[in-house]
């Protein structure tokens, strides 16, 4: 341990954290079925999972930069605010646009959660214990897996799933208190105090063009007014990576990701999570939209994913040293392509195929995400490591984004072709299909018409995880290209 003084509150309050922004994510998948069947707008289900990724990239360089300016301690405590903050409105909302608007909230916030964290380890421990810390605190997702599914579906089926929301207050209430007494960071503010604000105002204008049109991508409407608003994305684009070369404290790591050492585990990052989070929020709505089961069995399912990524991290922490850094991405890798083939045979249902799915997938993801991170902080310099770190956390999120608007996209557009034939004779559901998402509501509705959107949501659904294997196969063949480092033994 470096020479911050540095206790076990201390070190527990940080582990809370990553706990806040696990758990906040168990909750709000296993419930979002039931929350859509409540108020509405599954047809913008995609832009909730899209404006909560989307605003926490944005501002992840700005936790990793202001953090090494100004400090950890105090960035922590602002992003456990914010998320506290919209965690509250969210439960409020009456309506989809409502929840979208506080989830962007949220995201501005989660943006330093988990990255403050893994910033706040790197920078208390010395590289020979780091990578065993940082399994330790991702073991704390191990706990959300437990706790997060299980709490979700009581919130869901006894006071409503509003609590679901309201149960982030008082836990960021006693985070911040937690951190602000007894946690003691000693920080040199070596870091130049330049901030992107250019790029930051770039890189939200591209995102935001990029993503618009991106979520009706397939739509017969996508080949003109939207193509346009896509090219001038492309345009702000390069616009923002020529700004970003040049300026000397980018926002966007663009000569960090020149680097072979930070850009193929940037890389790996960006389509490990474009292919998975997507997939995350597809199986609560072929839970219940398909299968027709309630919240609680989307609970169970999504504790293996959870657990299996853990499982993964804490695995890949302990025996990196020993079994090699390249060595666990490449399986994480393949681990991800069995899992998604399995779940492209869905319609065959079993929940013990569902599962076994699940297991691949969050052992793969968890093994990737943890091994990545440590081989870019172990090649950034000390001072860098809050923007090395942010910058992994960056490319995942952009991934991630970008993942669920094409996917989300894809699936939205395929449910509204194949249900398009139906128009006139299931008119009501045809303009309110969140019911088939209810439970209670599903046992209302005539067999044929629920048969009919049923299926036309799990083809749409397995069609758009079908993408998603192709793109895990890209996260292998990324692998395959980390090398021996010079500066270190880890990555063989």
């Amino acid at each position: 341990m470096v020479e911050n003084k540095v206790n076990k509150i201390a070190i527990f309050s940080i582990m809370t954290v990553m706990f806040l922004a696990a758990i906040e994510n168990m909750i709000t998948t296993t419930i979002m079925p039931s929350v859509i069947s409540s108020i509405g707008g599954l047809t913008l289900y995609p832009w909730l999972s899209v404006v909560f990724i989307l605003l926490s990239t944005v501002t992840l360089p700005l936790y990793g930069k202001l953090s090494d300016m100004y400090g950890y301690k105090l960035f922590t405590i602002i992003a456990i605010l914010i998320f506290t903050i919209g965690s509250g409105l969210c439960g409020l909302s009456n309506s989809m646009i409502e929840l979208i608007i506080y989830r962007g909230i949220q995201g501005i916030g989660a943006g330093g959660l988990i990255t403050m964290s893994y910033i706040l380890f790197a920078i208390i421990f010395t590289d020979d214990k780091r990578a065993k810390m940082q399994s330790v605190l991702s073991a704390m997702w191990s706990i959300a897996s437990l706790t997060g599914p299980v709490l979700g579906s009581i919130f869901d089926n006894t006071i409503g799933w509003r609590w679901a929301f309201y149960f982030n207050v008082p836990i960021g209430i006693i985070i911040i208190f937690l951190i602000s007494k007894f946690l003691y960071i000693k920080q040199n503010h070596t870091s130049n105090k330049i901030i992107d604000y250019r790029g930051i105002i770039l890189f939200s204008i591209t995102m935001t063009l990029i993503i618009y049109p991106l979520l009706s991508f397939g739509d017969k409407n996508f080949n003109n007014q939207k193509m346009i608003i896509l090219f001038f994305g492309i345009v702000f684009l390069l616009f923002l990576i020529k700004h970003e070369k040049k300026f000397d404290e980018p926002i966007l790591p663009i000569r960090e990701f020149i680097n072979p050492s930070f850009g193929i585990p940037f890389m790996i990052n960006f389509t490990a999570a474009s292919c998975l989070f997507s997939t995350i929020n597809f199986l609560p709505l072929f839970i219940q939209g398909y299968i027709g089961d309630t919240s609680n069995q989307v609970g169970k399912i999504l504790m293996f994913l959870s657990l299996s990524w853990t499982t993964g991290s804490i695995l890949s922490g302990n025996k990196i040293n020993k079994w090699g850094a390249r060595n666990f991405v490449i399986y994480g890798s393949i681990s991800m392509i069995i899992g998604f083939f399995i779940l492209t045979t869905l319609k065959d249902f079993s929940y013990t195929k569902l599962i076994i799915s699940c297991i691949f997938l969050g052992f793969g993801m968890g093994s990737i995400s943890n091994t990545t991170l440590f081989i870019a902080q172990s090649n950034a310099d000390k001072n860098n490591i809050g923007k090395v770190t942010a910058g992994i956390q960056l490319f995942r999120n952009i991934g991630g984004t970008l993942g669920n608007s094409i996917l989300g996209g894809i699936q939205i557009t395929n449910f509204k072709y194949y249900i398009l034939p139906y128009k006139e004779s299931l008119k009501e559901l045809y303009e309110n299909p969140h019911k088939i998402l209810g439970y209670n509501l599903r046992l209302s509705l005539p067999e044929q018409s629920l048969n009919i959107l049923s299926n036309a949501l799990a083809d749409s659904i397995i069609k758009s995880i079908t993408y998603a294997c192709i793109i895990s196969i890209i996260t292998l063949f990324l692998s395959l290209r980390l090398f021996q480092n010079k500066r270190s033994n880890i990555i063989t």
